[in-house]
């Protein structure tokens, strides 16, 4: 295996730029968790980057250095690899990070002894639990069936259709065939949820059947 790191160094976040083949976007939300555990813990991983002519290139780490100031000295991994394959790396990494199986009842262990200072933090740890049963579930349930709840994802496009009547709700649920869905929570708890997502191919084809 070859070993493509070539130093380990701090430098401050203005002389990291961005990676201007970067394809992920990172929301204020998602931002405000990043800075509250950077101020509750501190940096606990490096950002990755390579060298050009130019200067240091990110390759991982742009949200971090979004979060923070200037002068703010950021551990970095320097990489010894050209600009393909950085590239590589750039639509890999997270990519395949994130391509691991949640474990619900050991993360529910975790967050059941945890507690954080952070508002962001607790407010994130409290929906956690939620989030990863509701993404297991969409992602078991395949593009014909009706998801759980409607819960926007930054890999989605989507439109929102509100309901403002009893009336126009169940007018809409006929003709789309939509059921009452009840879920798990965790801790014994269910919630009966009103909202809901369903893929495009779904809807186009039972609004064309209809």
């Amino acid at each position: 295996m070859k070993d493509r790191i070539k130093e380990f160094r701090r430098v401050t976040a203005r002389e990291l730029s961005s990676n201007q083949q970067n394809w992920r976007r990172h929301p204020e939300t998602q931002l405000n968790a990043l800075r509250a555990i950077i101020s509750e813990v501190g940096f606990a991983s490096a950002l990755v980057a390579y060298e050009t002519p130019e200067g240091l290139v990110l390759i991982d780490g742009h949200a971090r250095v979004e979060s923070a100031m200037p002068d703010s000295l950021l551990p970095t991994l320097i990489l010894d690899v050209d600009q393909v394959e950085a590239e590589k790396l750039l639509a890999t990494m997270d990519t395949i990070a994130s391509m691991a199986e949640s474990d619900i009842d050991a993360l529910s262990s975790l967050l059941d002894d945890l507690s954080f200072e952070e508002a962001d933090l607790q407010k994130l740890a409290s929906s956690l639990l939620e989030i990863e049963q509701l993404q297991i579930e969409e992602d078991s349930q395949g593009d014909r069936e009706t998801l759980l709840a409607l819960r926007p994802h930054e890999h989605y496009d989507y439109v929102v259709i509100l309901a403002r009547t009893s009336r126009e709700w169940n007018n809409l649920c006929d003709i789309l065939d939509i059921g009452e869905a009840v879920y798990e929570k965790g801790h014994g708890l269910k919630k009966i949820g009103l909202g809901r997502g369903i893929s495009a191919t779904e809807f186009i084809r039972r609004i064309s059947c209809g």
